[in-house]
């Protein structure tokens, strides 16, 4: 009879010891690149789904890049994730695109951190120093215009020249001491720190 409680015993230790390392890998890591995954996010296809948590699904492309595809937008290229501020941040190329559009974040797990808006305005003029504070998007101009992005509560749209027009204004989350350039910052809250 001794011997049927130990091999209880040691049965029901087994199974408690798998579902505590099953528990724990959620939140463990691995690198893909230069980029450290970890929870809450995890790489599509290549750790298993336990490491992640729901909306926090990365990818890889043929290029080796990481990627995150949102749902109410576009994929998206990770250039860093910073797990102590909660903040990943990820490149949204105006120029490969080539359109202008609101970079939305809606029904995801992520929150802008530092909201700036930009009124886009495609200009007959291919100096944009003429127009201050201006940052130069030379990939979206050509020899007979120029695109350029002013942040509003700085240059005043009645200060604009006439031969400026309003393409579009979005609002994107950059770095503080960053522009529209900068990638665009997405925070979140940690599910493994909860």
């Amino acid at each position: 009879m001794e011997k049927k409680h130990i091999r209880l015993l040691i049965f029901f230790s087994f199974f408690s010891l798998i579902s505590i390392s099953a528990a724990n890998g959620h939140c463990q890591s691995a690198s893909y690149g230069r980029i450290q995954i970890r929870s809450p996010f995890r790489i599509i296809n290549r750790q298993p789904s336990s490491w992640g948590s729901p909306g926090f699904d990365l990818y890889c492309n043929k290029q080796n890049q990481t990627i995150i595809r949102l749902p109410s937008s576009r994929s998206y290229t990770v250039n860093q994730i910073n797990y102590d501020s909660n903040i990943i941040y990820i490149h949204q190329d105006f120029s490969k695109r080539n359109e202008i559009n609101d970079f939305n974040v809606t029904r995801t797990p992520f929150v802008f951190p530092n909201l700036q808006t930009y009124t886009f305005y495609n200009c007959s003029i291919q100096n944009s120093s003429l127009v201050y504070p201006s940052v130069p998007f030379p990939c979206l101009s050509s020899r007979n215009h120029s695109v350029i992005p002013v942040r509003p509560e700085f240059f005043s749209h009645r200060r604009m020249s006439s031969r400026c027009k309003v393409i579009n204004m979005i609002s994107v989350s950059v770095p503080i001491n960053g522009d529209i350039r900068s990638d665009v910052e997405l925070m979140w809250l940690d599910p493994c720190s909860e």
